[in-house]
């Protein structure tokens, strides 16, 4: 598993349809490599532990994703 850091989080509003209303934690965080970046927690109960699950999440998909070529 990939190293990180969280840098910094923010109050955002939500953005989805069926959260209108709502808050969520703009969070952004640093790999070891020295990349940042950065997404989206729904503020509702957060947790450190659902803030780390939400980041190895877009980890994993950027794994999945990096390296491949696309056409258009």
């Amino acid at each position: 598993m990939a190293e990180f850091k969280i840098v910094d989080m923010a109050d955002v509003p939500a953005i989805e349809d069926a959260r209108k209303g709502k808050v969520d934690k703009l969070v952004r965080y640093e790999l070891s490599d020295g990349r940042r970046r950065f997404l989206r927690v729904p503020a509702e109960g957060i947790t450190e532990q659902r803030i780390v699950d939400a980041i190895r999440r877009d980890l994993t998909d950027l794994k999945n994703i990096t390296g491949k070529t696309f056409t258009h």
